[in-house]
């Protein structure tokens, strides 16, 4: 008896790996989501009108996605969601009150 293996629906890549190959792995015209932990996700910007529901990345994100996707970059401690908000202080406001 063999296991049939998944196909593979998300792609890791520590540096972009080109527009092509971009490309290629959302099937056609892509758009980018910055992820909470520094790196970005491609994915195709119409998935959801043509291509199947990516059940790994969609509960792995807690929104539908459609489609591969490709995440790029590597999660650093400089990429935590506490020094997300380092320099807040430093945001400047027109209200004085």
């Amino acid at each position: 008896m063999s296991t049939e293996e998944k196909p593979k629906t998300i792609y890791y890549f520590d540096e972009d790996p080109g527009y092509e190959t971009l490309q290629k792995i959302t099937q056609g015209y892509f758009e980018v989501l910055k992820l909470m932990d520094g790196r970005d996700m491609f994915l195709n910007e119409n998935g959801m009108y043509n291509l199947p529901l990516n059940e790994e990345a969609s509960n792995m994100f807690k929104f539908k996605i459609f489609g591969n996707v490709a995440i790029v970059g590597k999660v650093t401690e400089e990429n935590t969601l506490t020094d997300l908000n380092n320099g807040d202080d430093q945001i400047e406001t027109d209200d004085e009150n």
